[in-house]
């Protein structure tokens, strides 16, 4: 017979677990709250009701079009895209080979939106009053990788690198050309190898390569061992076309784009193939002129919300920057499953800034200081490099072994001009300081590696590899101070060597 104390601990017991049960189905609802709120799902399918399957969605600010937020659709179509805040939102919906889709909406404090099934419309050409649809989906969906085909994507034809980037899966590109794979940096890949240059000078490549004389773009999220530990935060890989027909083959193509200024742009490829051999050669120039103007204007109040001072920044800058890079190589076959490759590149570009920055303080409603910054910066840059690859494909079922030895010299040279004129107000002339700094670099890379694939049925790859690199680095920059005529000289030659 169950005594007094203990009917009242267990009733206790009772009490507690019931609890325990209430709080837990709180927290899930709570939780699931929290996913669902500030949402927009949805699914994506074609005409022929197909899932549309790596799709990407982007959430822009109303205001600016800033992109704040991105996903994309899984292999059903279906996607799932929380946005940071309440407010109008810009959402686009964009994929190679359809027509971008776009609605704005208005989301409320603790609403999710369903857009239903969207039907994406497939994107046509008219070439010579011929309209030729794009019918074929062009994105293939590996382990680890998204790969983009090209070889019959007309909507590819006449655009750069950077823009036909801005309309893959995952891929963001700031107005600056900055990219960005899934929210995260990235390295640039040409032919599984790594382009070892600066920010600019890569911005500029891309900025005048063409699209055209690409095969297809590898989006890696997760590299493997193919690829140097640099690309850790996403690399994507561009693939240069290569000849499969015999004989003499090529196309010349063009483009110009007009806004405040003109950007031309032009390029060719010539291959002759035969049994035994095959020779290519192209070509890309480009001039892209633009220009940035903004306006900041910042604030500042006491504890009692009355305004204390402010300050105003004018930034006005022309940028300019030229670019040409010719290619020529000799594939050799020396047996079915066995080729040798020789290639060589080379590249020129020239930037050009020229920059005003007027900046404006007040205090109390006087103007206390005022600064104009003008800012001029060149730089030219050539770019060498060679490649021999010898690859063996061991079978027929993606076995293979490749050899490469690559050889790059890069230089680039750039001169800064500072000036700054300080209490520049009230008519009078101010104080003007200058400055001026000249950076010259050259950087030369030997690198020697062997890559082997093993594939795993239904299962992925085995890749295994070994690298050895020599790098010297050499770096030389010069500071004149305009004002006293103070020289500074600091010249670096160091040697890195890695295995």
């Amino acid at each position: 017979m169950m005594t007094q104390p203990k009917r009242k601990e267990l009733l206790f017991l009772k009490k507690c677990y019931l609890c325990a049960i209430l709080s837990f189905l709180s927290m899930y609802a709570a939780t699931g709250q929290s996913i669902d709120r500030f949402s927009i799902v949805g699914k994506l399918i074609d005409a022929k009701g197909t899932p549309v399957s790596f799709a990407t969605i982007q959430a822009k600010a109303a205001s600016d079009f800033r992109v704040m937020k991105n996903t994309q659709s899984d292999e059903a179509g279906s996607f799932h895209l929380q946005v940071p805040s309440e407010g109008k939102w810009f959402i686009e919906i964009k994929m190679i080979g359809f027509e971008v889709y776009s609605k704005t909406v208005e989301i409320a404090d603790n609403s999710r939106i369903d857009f239903g099934t969207v039907v994406l419309k497939e994107s046509s050409v008219m070439l010579k009053g011929v309209v030729i649809k794009n019918t074929k989906p062009f994105i293939e969906n590996l382990a680890g990788k998204v790969i983009v085909n090209l070889d019959n994507a007309i909507i590819s034809n006449g655009l750069s690198v950077v823009d036909l980037l801005n309309q893959l899966p995952g891929v963001q590109i700031t107005p600056d050309d900055q990219i960005t794979l899934n929210g995260r940096g990235i390295t640039v890949f040409i032919d599984g190898r790594v382009t070892p240059l600066s920010t600019e000078a890569l911005k500029g490549m891309l900025r005048g390569m063409n699209s055209t004389n690409l095969q297809k773009i590898e989006l890696i999220a997760n590299p493997s061992s193919k690829f140097d530990a640099a690309g850790s935060g996403g690399i994507i890989n561009l693939v240069k076309r290569k000849n499969h027909k015999e004989g003499l083959t090529g196309s010349i193509y063009s483009g110009y784009q007009y806004g405040r200024y003109g950007r031309p742009n032009a390029g060719t490829i010539l291959n002759f193939k035969s049994r035994v051999y095959n020779i290519f050669v192209s070509g890309d120039y480009s001039y892209t002129k633009y220009f940035i103007d903004a306006n900041l204007e910042s604030r500042f109040f006491s504890s009692g919300q009355q305004l204390q001072s402010e300050s105003q920044s004018q930034i006005r800058s022309i940028r300019s920057n030229r670019s040409l890079s010719p290619t020529v190589g000799v594939d050799i076959y020396l047996t079915k499953k066995t080729t040798l490759s020789v290639s060589g590149t080379l590249g020129d570009q020239y930037f050009k800034k020229d920059g005003t920055t007027d900046f404006i303080q007040v205090h109390s409603g006087q103007n206390v200081r005022r600064a104009v910054l003008e800012n001029d910066v060149t730089s030219n840059m050539s770019l060498y490099s060679s490649n021999i690859c010898l690859q063996h494909k061991i079978d027929t079922v993606g076995q293979e072994l490749t050899v490469d030895f690559n050889l790059t010299n890069n230089q680039n040279y750039s001169d800064l001009d500072n000036y700054e004129r300080e209490n520049y107000h009230m008519g009078q002339a101010g104080e003007m300081s200058s400055f001026f700094l000249k950076q010259n670099a050259d950087l030369r890379l030997y690198s020697l590696n062997a890559d082997y694939i093993y594939p795993i049925k239904r299962e992925g790859n085995f890749e295994a590899g070994l690298k050895t690199a020599y790098v010297i680095s050499k770096n030389q920059n010069e500071f004149l101070n305009g004002n006293d005529g103070s020289f500074f000289s600091n010249c670096k030659y160091p040697f890195f060597q890695t295995a």
